[in-house]
């Protein structure tokens, strides 16, 4: 594996999305690598982060007017679009 193949699974590999035969071949690459190494480290920290971060939000929703606002502010500009359209 090289550095360009790495990159493109490192959030998969993460994740653990990945397929078994990459994910052992990038991480024996990451231990050979310290560029790599590190992007490791720091996609690690990132999906770590983000999903604590997620996670503080899972039981939080918008109050039912703010979604009531965005829907007709969507329906108004689809008929402003398809009016706009037809002149």
């Amino acid at each position: 594996m090289n550095c360009a193949e790495f990159d493109e699974i490192v959030t998969d590999l993460v994740r653990g999305s990945g397929e078994e035969n990459s994910g052992r071949d990038a991480r024996v690459h990451a231990r050979e690598c310290g560029r790599c190494r590190s992007r490791l480290a720091e996609q690690q920290i990132l999906t770590k982060t983000l999903t604590e971060f997620a996670a503080n939000f899972e039981t939080e929703a918008p109050p039912p007017k703010v979604e009531e606002d965005l829907l007709a502010a969507f329906r108004l500009r689809a008929r402003n679009t398809i009016a706009g359209s037809m002149e």
